[in-house]
């Protein structure tokens, strides 16, 4: 195989595998609580892809084409720039817009969650509850599920959150269905 073929045979195997890296691994970074995302033109899908199309025209050019070497190469590294840009431009017009963090990816975490009631539940009035989530310290408002009341210092189990009142019931009569 002429060296060529190689080289553009070895960019696309290298940008498959930066893709897939990075659909496996993601192309965010957390530090403690706070998510960090990449600059649109400077991640691993721009360059996989880069290189992937690269790869790709560079090695259908030198198998099926007769231009010389420097056009096929030239050809190759336009592609490769264009699928750059392209990627470059969905990154930062689609991808990167999304959220941080989905509400409902939150309620998820949320349900389940042990807390202590600080302010006693009452059987038609809400008291206070008091829990700690991916390390920040939370009180709102709760309100008993079952409608029956709740003394304070009692574990409760918030079923979900709904703005800023936890529906909850006691961890007591939660454990024996467990």
């Amino acid at each position: 195989m002429p060296p060529e073929l190689w080289l553009f045979t070895t960019a696309f195997v290298a940008g498959l595998v930066l893709a897939v890296f990075a659909m496996l691994r993601g192309v965010e970074t957390r530090t403690g609580d706070e998510i960090k995302r990449p600059l649109a033109g400077v991640n691993l899908p721009v360059f996989g892809m880069a290189l992937i199309a690269f790869g790709a025209v560079g090695y259908l050019l030198s198998r099926y084409s007769s231009l010389g070497t420097g056009a096929r190469t030239a050809i190759a590294a336009l592609s490769g720039a264009a699928a750059y840009g392209g990627m470059t431009l969905l990154l930062a017009k689609w991808a990167l817009q999304a959220p941080l963090e989905d509400p409902h990816e939150l309620q998820e975490l949320i349900q389940g969650h042990i807390a202590i009631v600080v302010q006693e539940i009452g059987s038609s009035t809400p008291g206070r509850i008091e829990y700690t989530l991916n390390g920040h310290h939370h009180s709102v408002q709760a309100v008993s599920l079952a409608g029956q009341p709740i003394p304070a210092g009692t574990e409760v189990v918030i079923d979900q959150q709904k703005g800023d009142v936890a529906h909850v019931e006691p961890w007591a009569s939660v454990e024996p269905r467990l």
